[in-house]
């Protein structure tokens, strides 16, 4: 079920072009991933999205929403850069 749900993410983020949105309330903190690249990903603050980029030798994880080491983190569809 777990590997549906992760593959199911997969496509979702490969073939849309909304990665996400974020919440208009200022309280909360939200990551989404890029929708075409490994290594960036973007901070939601305001509702506003700010695009960052993982440290080298990491990727962003859509499942955990944080960047972890490149063998851990299932890429799907995106670029591995």
């Amino acid at each position: 079920m777990f590997k549906f749900f992760v593959l199911l993410l997969c496509f979702a983020y490969a073939y849309g072009q909304i990665i996400g949105r974020c919440p208009e309330d200022g309280g909360v903190s939200m990551y989404l991933a890029d929708a075409k690249s490994c290594s960036k990903f973007y901070q939601c603050s305001n509702g506003v999205p700010y695009a960052l980029r993982c440290a080298a030798g990491t990727y962003f994880d859509i499942v955990t929403r944080r960047c972890d080491h490149k063998q851990n983190v299932n890429c799907c569809f995106r670029k591995r850069d």
